[in-house]
């Protein structure tokens, strides 16, 4: 913590066996790696596991703190240092090639890639009938493009009071996700974009400015714009001129065009971390309380949400 406190860029070298010997490890494994991404969260820290290599006892790992820019940017990669800035139409293209359409029996939404390991965030309401019964949605990428692809995806948190929802694509690929912004940076008439598929037409972006960077809509802090919001368009990400994510578009107020309204991201980044935290196969054997999008890394036999309260008797 010392060396975190003096670092300039949140960030700390460790090597990895040190790591494993002060959780009484000798040697690695999934236990064990996810042993040292809990205890570091209770100091609101991440250890960074490279996707690309196998990992030696003498590797060298990254600690950064869960506030550091670079995990906000959903990963450490070598553009995160040396990339110049980039224009705002190439941070553009990247926010459409990050945003999905999500795909359920009761119809379409928008999400976005939001981590490397394939988590995807959406509208509540978008995936809230499936919540109920079998998690499963499907997600298309590069829709109408020469790369398009449609994949499976879990749910694997809701929350239904501030309509977000975590989703996680069960191909086990690197995934180029969102750069996440802050939403507090936000100020009135900063030109904002609203990206997703509204009525169903993908890779659609409408462009317009912040009406109120902070207003309170059904009792919940929200980002209000006039960047078009519509059907289809719930779930989608809203980003500044650099690429970055600020909020999750979910809903506009009749015809009045300057009554759209997205949650700031701030909202999901804690659900977010404790997905990455506890990893991919132990948050897909998670419970979903169906009333409220409550997730339980606790499974039982007999469950009740300790969240609302619901309960019944799992199959």
């Amino acid at each position: 913590m010392y060396e975190m406190n003096i670092s300039q860029d949140n960030i700390v070298n460790i090597r990895l066996s040190n790591l494993l010997k002060g959780l009484g490890y000798e040697s690695y494994n999934d236990t064990a790696l996810q042993d040292i991404q809990l205890y570091l969260h209770k100091y609101n820290l991440f250890a960074y596991f490279p996707l690309d290599k196998d990992l030696d006892c003498n590797d060298t790992l990254k600690i950064m703190s869960l506030n550091s820019p670079v995990f906000r940017s959903g990963g450490i990669t070598k553009s995160n240092y040396s990339e110049p800035k980039r224009s705002t139409q190439h941070a553009i293209q990247n926010a459409v090639d990050a945003t999905v359409q999500v795909i359920t029996d009761k119809g379409t939404g928008s999400g976005f890639i939001a981590h490397e390991t394939g988590i995807v965030v959406t509208a509540f309401h978008v995936v809230a009938s499936r919540a109920h019964s079998d998690r499963r949605v499907l997600i298309r990428q590069y829709a109408e493009k020469e790369n398009e692809e449609v994949s499976e995806a879990i749910i694997v948190k809701g929350h239904r009071k501030l309509d977000y929802a975590l989703l996680w694509l069960l191909e086990d690929e690197r995934y180029t996700p969102l750069p996440i912004g802050n939403p507090r940076d936000l100020h009135y008439s900063q030109t904002v974009y609203a990206i997703g598929c509204p009525a169903g037409l993908p890779n659609t972006i409408s462009k317009g400015i912040v009406a109120n960077p902070c207003v309170k809509h059904n009792e919940v802090e929200c980002i209000q714009s006039d960047a078009a919001i519509d059907h289809g368009n719930s779930g989608g990400p809203l980003i500044n001129e650099q690429g970055e994510v600020v909020g999750v578009n979910l809903w506009g107020i009749g015809n009045y065009d300057a009554a759209k309204f997205s949650i700031p991201i701030d909202y999901v980044l804690e659900d977010l971390r404790d997905a990455v935290a506890y990893g991919k196969s132990r948050s897909l054997r998670t419970l979903l309380c169906p009333s409220c999008g409550f997730l339980d890394y606790n499974c039982r036999s007999d469950w009740f949400c300790i969240n609302c309260g619901y309960q019944f008797q799992l199959d």
